[in-house]
């Protein structure tokens, strides 16, 4: 029996997609559409059925939860509780939300002060929730416009999981911003054959319109072996437009809840200025001759999300490679580029609990990252980045941690779980040694890049990109491309 329920997780939702919907409806007349809907009014009548508000799901301010007494099943929690912990870790994504912008839970929930009772409480909520959607409506089959990396989203996956519905992501990641990974799971990350699947089937349907020119370029030139482009050139002239754009939007936060907002502010700063003083106090200019290099992700990045779900902590992280290393290895880390304006902020005791680990050597943040990547003996990183693809490409190995797309280029080391960090870093020593030459290196990436562009859609569900020249065609690709791939998989289902 073919699906006739499917929940839309923020598909078609950023302006500009919403024909994604329409398209779904003419491919799959007998399907009823359900979808988690967003604060912009186009998509307030979207969907057939709104299971839910994006300004709901932060804190899980369902109004159900109160009229209908709902509760977390005890055969559920069975199932569930395998992911409870790594759930409430991602409550530091809640934590750090600016919690003016969604809505309060209603009474008798008190608001989220961030106590362990408190993350406790907030994901029994999303369980409880997302059971009565699934049961309520009876949905068949799910489709999500990114792998659960918020809480929410993550319990609503979870659950859906449990109930043995099929469940299908979308997913933009570096370098090719702009192309949509296609997975059933994590662990499909780097298997780009289930992707290649539905697009040619959709392709003999006629749903697959295929990719812009424009598209094989623009990767080879993420991948750092194409020539610059146009967009380059701009690159003045977009900087200028989007610091004015920047303020603007600055002036217009604050003026809305100014006292609780600039009471933030004033904690972030010093929180920041207290971590940044730490940090100095254990860190030197001085590199080891022999090392292996890691930035530090920030916390949400490195470890709670579930690309990365091996630590349950970053610190664990760094003691488990330290353990690791060759003899004669030291482990260099700094704080990551990406922290500047410390978002995530560290907690206090962070940078002496990392300089305490053996072997490691926490170096000053303003030494050059591409020269430690340079001089290093290799790299780790977790499940991706672009410092990680760089190091590759200049025959650097890199170690990574957790789920990966970057498997299949030369000089890329992944471990799993259940791997082995010592047998990694012993092929990586190898690696190094006799490193291949740097058109092997490119050919690999080249290879790379092609087998990724036959596996993934154009396009970006969260965002539409600012360099687009001809918009309208390329919404008008996106949003069949997309609508084609879902329907193809739904019919699969059947």
């Amino acid at each position: 029996m073919s699906p006739s329920r499917l929940l839309l997780v923020k598909v078609g939702t950023e302006p500009g997609l919403e024909s994604i919907v329409d398209q779904l409806r003419q491919l799959l007349p007998k399907v009823t559409l359900f979808g988690v809907t967003t604060d912009n009014e186009s998509t307030e009548t979207l969907y057939d059925v709104a299971v839910a508000k994006v300004g709901d799901t932060t804190l899980g301010s369902y109004p159900e939860l109160a009229r209908n007494s709902l509760f977390v099943r005890p055969e559920l929690y069975e199932f569930v509780m395998e992911n409870e912990s790594a759930l409430i870790r991602m409550c530091e994504r809640v934590a750090l939300h600016d919690l003016t912008t969604v809505q309060k839970p209603h009474f008798p929930t008190q608001m989220f002060r961030n106590t362990f009772d408190d993350r406790q409480q907030l994901v029994l909520r999303q369980f409880a929730f997302w059971d009565h959607v699934f049961r309520s409506y009876e949905i068949d089959v799910v489709v999500a416009q990114n792998y659960g990396h918020n809480l929410w989203d993550f319990a609503l996956e979870t659950v859906a999981r449990s109930h043995s519905i099929p469940y299908m992501f979308f997913h933009e990641v570096r370098p090719f911003l702009g192309s949509l990974y296609i997975c059933e799971s994590l662990t499909d990350l780097d298997d780009l054959s289930f992707g290649r699947g539905v697009i040619a089937e959709a392709r003999s349907r006629g749903w697959y319109l295929g990719d812009s020119t424009e598209r094989e370029s623009q990767m080879l030139n993420s991948a750092g072996i194409g020539e610059s482009t146009v967009e380059g050139k701009l690159e003045g002239v977009d900087s200028r437009r989007g610091t004015r754009l920047r303020f603007l939007r600055r002036v217009s936060y604050y003026s809305n809840h100014p006292v609780r907002r600039i009471r933030m502010m004033t904690k972030r700063r010093t929180s920041t200025y207290s971590s940044q003083l730490e940090e100095r106090s254990v860190s030197t200019g001085n590199v080891p001759e022999k090392y292996v290099f890691m930035e530090l992700q920030s916390q949400p990045n490195g470890t709670t999300a579930r690309k990365g779900w091996m630590y349950a902590d970053l610190r664990e992280m760094v003691a488990h490679v330290a353990h690791s290393l060759p003899d004669g290895q030291s482990l260099v880390v700094r704080e990551s580029s990406r922290q500047w304006s410390r978002l995530y902020p560290r907690r206090s005791g962070f940078w002496k609990s990392i300089a305490a680990v053996p072997k490691v050597v926490v170096v000053d943040s303003a030494l050059s990252v591409d020269e430690l990547v340079e001089n290093a003996s290799a790299i780790v990183e977790t499940s991706y980045s672009t410092l990680a693809f760089k190091a590759a490409s200049r025959g650097v190995p890199v170690v990574v941690l957790g789920h990966t797309h970057l498997r299949g280029i030369l000089g890329i080391f992944a471990v799993g779980v259940h791997g082995d960090l010592t047998r990694a870093f012993s092929q990586a020593a190898e690696y190094a040694s006799n490193t291949p030459s740097p058109i092997a290196i490119q050919q690999s990436i080249a290879r790379w890049v092609t087998e990724a562009k036959s596996g993934t859609v154009e396009g970006a569900l969260s965002s539409l990109p600012s360099s687009v020249v001809d918009r309208r065609s390329y919404i008008d690709r996106v949003t069949r491309n997309v609508a084609g791939v879902i329907a193809v998989w739904v019919l699969r289902k059947g």
